[in-house]
C-alpha cells in the first residue's frame, strides 16, 4: 500500500545548523538595528545630519556683510540655494558637487562663512567690500572643512555634468594652507552700469549680488533648466559660468541674493 514518506514538517539533512544559522541572522539584524548599523539607517543619518537646521549670522546694525558672517546664497530667480550635495555611499572621489536646492531654509550643507584670504589686509569683523578677496566655508558633521572650489575650464579639466561648463564643487581641506586662488572669490554690484562706482564699496546684506570666481573671472550661475535627481530630492546644477544678455549684460541665472538673519528690531523697521 503506497504512503507518502515526506511532508513539510519532516527534518531532513543538516536542518539543525540552518536553524541555527537562521536565528544567528536575525539575532545579527537586531544587533545592527539596535546599534543604528543597518545600510538604510547610515544613509538616512547622513541624508539627516547634511540636512539638520543651521543658523544664520544676525544683519548688522550698519546692515553690511562682515568677515566671518554665515550666509546664505539664494538665486534670486529660482529661490533655490547653493549646496552642498555630500553622497551618503563610499566613493574614491574627494570632490563633492555643489547644487542649488528648492529648500530655501538654512541647513548644514547650505550655509556658508565668510572666511578671510589674507589676514594681513583684513580681520575677523571688517565689512566686506565689493572687490574683497573671500573664500566660502561650508561645515558638515563629519566631513570636515568643506570650501567652495572652482577649477579654470581648460583642456584636462572636468565641466559640469549637464551643462558642460566650468565646474564648481567643494573639497575637504584640513589645512588652510593647501588651498590655492581655485577657493578665493569675490562680489561684484548687481547693476553693471553702476559697478565701477560701487568699487570698493560695503556688500549690503539681504541684497542682491553677482559672485565672482577671482582665477577665472567667471560668476556663479544656478542653472533651473537642468535637474539632478539625487537622494535629497531634485537640485538646481551650479556652474561657474557667466550668463549675457543681448545688451551683455549679466542675466537672472547669475544674480544671487547674500541672506542674512534679520533681528526682531529690523523686521519691524521695514
Amino acid at each position: 500500500m503506497a504512503f507518502r514518506s515526506y511532508n513539510p514538517s519532516c527534518r531532513i539533512g543538516n536542518w539543525e545548523e540552518d536553524v541555527a544559522a537562521s536565528e544567528a541572522e536575525i539575532q545579527e539584524f537586531l544587533r545592527k538595528q539596535a546599534a543604528g548599523e543597518l545600510v538604510s539607517q547610515t544613509i538616512g543619518q547622513k541624508l539627516g545630519c547634511a540636512s539638520e537646521p543651521s543658523s544664520l549670522s544676525s544683519l548688522s546694525g550698519h546692515g553690511y556683510l562682515r568677515f566671518g558672517d554665515r550666509i546664505l546664497l539664494r538665486h534670486i530667480a529660482s529661490k533655490g540655494s547653493v549646496s552642498v550635495l555630500p553622497t551618503p555611499y563610499p566613493t574614491m572621489s574627494s570632490e563633492i558637487p555643489v547644487t542649488a536646492t528648492p529648500n530655501g531654509a538654512p541647513m548644514h550643507r547650505t550655509v556658508f562663512k565668510i572666511e578671510l584670504v589674507n589676514e594681513s589686509i583684513h580681520s575677523e569683523g571688517d565689512i566686506v567690500k565689493f572687490g574683497d578677496r573671500f573664500r566660502l566655508h561650508c561645515t558638515i558633521p563629519g566631513l570636515g572643512n568643506l570650501y567652495l572650489l572652482s577649477e579654470k575650464f581648460g583642456l584636462h579639466s572636468v565641466p559640469s555634468r549637464f551643462a558642460k561648463q566650468q565646474k564648481v564643487y567643494s573639497e575637504n581641506v584640513e589645512d588652510k594652507s593647501q588651498l590655492t586662488h581655485d577657493a578665493d572669490w569675490e562680489f561684484l554690484y548687481h547693476n553693471a552700469a553702476l559697478r565701477f562706482e560701487h568699487e570698493g564699496q560695503p556688500v549690503p546684506g539681504n541684497g542682491p549680488v553677482l559672485l565672482r570666481h577671482v582665477r577665472s573671472g567667471m560668476c556663479l550661475a544656478v542653472l533651473e533648466k537642468y535637474i539632478w535627481r539625487t537622494e535629497y530630492g531634485n537640485q538646481f546644477e551650479v556652474s561657474a559660468h557667466t550668463h549675457l544678455d543681448a545688451h551683455r549684460i549679466e542675466s537672472s541665472e547669475n544674480m544671487l541674493e547674500v541672506v542674512l538673519e534679520e533681528s526682531q528690531a529690523q523686521i519691524a523697521d521695514s
